[in-house]
């Protein structure tokens, strides 16, 4: 993550997991594409995909999701970010993936709560 909170990535990328678009490693830091000007605050990598959660309370994913692991409802690989409409609006506070699933928790915002919803696609 750069100082100005943007995303940028590099190294395999077999499924797009990396976010810039296409499947060629990338050998140097390159910015994600699809994520607009949006700040990261947590994120989470496996084998062939990333979850990403902005200050924005908006949720993008990008790689492989060979079993609907992106959340998006479908089982198309994004090489993209590709915002997860199902979690507009919340404040996902806790991101896990696993190599063919993902896990968030979201906060209500209150003080002293801990992740009260946990979404696994």
């Amino acid at each position: 993550m750069t100082r100005s909170g943007r995303l940028v990535s590099f190294g395999y990328n077999g499924f797009g997991q990396l976010g810039g678009g296409g499947n060629k490693r990338r050998y140097s830091p390159q910015n994600i594409r699809g994520m607009g000007n949006t700040r990261v605050l947590t994120l989470s990598c496996s084998y062939y995909h990333t979850i990403v959660a902005c200050v924005e309370n908006r949720t993008f994913s990008f790689g492989r999701n060979n079993y609907g692991q992106l959340g998006h409802g479908d089982l198309f690989d994004k090489e993209t970010a590709h915002e997860v409409k199902s979690l507009r609006g919340m404040l996902m506070t806790t991101l896990a993936c696993g190599q063919y699933h993902t896990c968030a928790g979201a906060s209500s915002g209150r003080v002293n709560t801990s992740a009260e919803l946990l979404f696994c696609y």
